[in-house]
C-alpha cells in the first residue's frame, strides 16, 4: 500500500492516481487559461462560454472518477 498525499492512511496505487488527476484539475481550474495567449483576443463573452465549458468538464470528470478519500 501506498501512503495517501494528505492523511496518515494507505491507498491504493489506483486511488493515489485518481487524486492526482483530480488535484491537476483542481489546480488548472484555479486560472485555466493562464498559459494561453490569446486570451486577450478572446471577447467577454467567448470566455464566459469558455469557463461555463470548463467548469462543465471539470464536475464532468470529478464526477467520473469518483469521490477521492
Amino acid at each position: 500500500m501506498i501512503k495517501h498525499l494528505y492523511k496518515d492512511m494507505n491507498v491504493t496505487a489506483n486511488q493515489l492516481a485518481k487524486q492526482m488527476i483530480l488535484d491537476a484539475l483542481d489546480n488548472k481550474a484555479c486560472d485555466p487559461l493562464a498559459d494561453y495567449f490569446d486570451e486577450n483576443k478572446m471577447t467577454e463573452k467567448e470566455k464566459a462560454d469558455f469557463f461555463k465549458a470548463f467548469h462543465n468538464q471539470v464536475d464532468r470528470v470529478t464526477k467520473y472518477m469518483g469521490k477521492c478519500e
